[in-house]
């Protein structure tokens, strides 16, 4: 009897350590019985719930780079199309399907293999961020916390260091006045009183409040996320750089004191391309009315892009923020665009010597043209 107990005992402890977890990452702990045997076919609809498992897989992907921009010569889903991607790149076999993928045991412990080394890497540079312990995330199966403070501070760290302070005055400054300005449906600060929905507009004088990176989460419903509106991670990188570009325009902000608000002076940027820059008086000229206008004999070859050629009111504030951006991200092919175009080319030329003081980008981040499967690796290298 007593050897049959022991015999008994030996199996269940032995059984209970096949059964452990097989996880390693903190992302992906406790979900060792998320799949089956079989796998678990992921789903092809644009509108995924955020309960659903296929939820944290899409955003195990974007926390690895993985592009979700759609590419109208493919006619699968876009998340269908980037787990195809990680599992050629991981070398293991995808679905025959032509619109849906399995993920297996398998595709999920190669996925949690990556994330974890990643988590390590996001958790340096998150200790970086000054507003870290205030990120908000919008699901337990979204990006952490970790993810979007790390690259707010690897897409800064791509600047001379003279430009960028990721303190608190500076960054809470940033991301109430520009930072989050493109976050869409009418907000602007991503700054907001705890726990509730209220943007703050002014400097807080204490640690009541939250920081919610709208952009980082597709749709901001609270229960689903439609794929199609995820942001690639390529773009977010060229957002944040960009918009931390109309901060430092010193024809948006005056300067502000113990911040980097305002401090590079763009006058002689904006006379490469447009006309009446003396009209408008004394900088800041953003707030003013009116509108400059572009050299006569200039045409969108003269502008990184369409973007940046704008002539909206106010929109010439594009032009700078635009090709700063693109220097950063893309400077392989801002190099290339100016060798045939002097007036790109003294664009270049004056962020060279005037705001990057003779740093130069060997970039190809797809900003100037879409390049549909980009895996975004998390550097921007300087040429050396």
């Amino acid at each position: 009897m007593k050897k049959l107990m022991l015999l008994l005992i030996l199996i269940s402890f032995f059984g209970c350590l096949g059964q452990q977890a097989s996880l390693k990452s903190n992302y992906f702990k406790g979900d060792d019985d998320k799949i089956g045997e079989q796998g678990i076919k992921w789903s092809n609809e644009k509108t995924i719930q955020k309960d659903n498992f296929d939820y944290k897989i899409i955003s195990a992907l974007r926390m690895l780079g993985y592009n979700f921009e759609k590419d109208k010569k493919d006619t699968k889903p876009i998340h269908v199309r980037a787990l195809e991607q990680f599992k050629e790149s991981s070398g293991l076999s995808i679905d025959s399907e032509p619109d849906s993928e399995v993920i297996t045991k398998e595709t999920l412990v190669e996925l949690d293999k990556k994330i974890k080394v990643q988590e390590e890497k996001y958790s340096l540079a998150a200790q970086r961020f000054s507003l870290n312990e205030h990120v908000i995330i919008d699901h337990q199966n979204g990006v952490t916390k970790e993810f979007i403070s790390a690259m707010i501070v690897t897409s800064l760290d791509a600047l001379p260091s003279d430009l960028v302070d990721l303190e608190r005055e500076n960054m809470l400054t940033c991301y109430i006045r520009q930072c989050s300005a493109s976050a869409g449906n009418n907000i602007r600060s991503f700054i907001f009183e705890k726990g509730t929905t209220n943007q703050i507009q002014t400097l807080p004088t204490n640690d009541n409040f939250d920081f919610y990176e709208a952009r980082f989460l597709g749709d901001k419903e609270e229960n689903k996320v439609t794929v199609e509106r995820v942001m690639p991670l390529y773009t977010e990188t060229t957002v944040i750089i960009h918009e931390y570009a109309h901060y430092l325009d010193s024809a948006v902000y005056p300067e502000k004191q113990g911040t980097k608000q305002g401090i590079i002076d763009t006058e002689e940027f904006y006379r490469i391309s447009f006309e009446n820059v003396d009209e408008l008086g004394d900088f800041p000229i953003y707030p003013k009315a009116g509108t400059l206008n572009i050299k006569s004999g200039l045409d969108g070859s003269s502008f990184i892009n369409s973007y940046a050629m704008s002539r909206a009111s106010k929109g010439y504030v594009e032009d700078f923020a635009e090709s700063f951006a693109t220097y950063v991200v893309s400077g392989n092919s801002f190099r290339k665009k100016a060798e045939k175009n002097e007036i790109l080319k003294e664009k270049y030329n004056w962020l060279k010597e005037n705001v990057f003081n003779g740093i130069e980008y060997d970039t190809d981040l797809p900003r100037v043209e879409s390049n549909y499967g980009y895996v975004f690796d998390g550097e921007l290298k300087t040429l050396q």
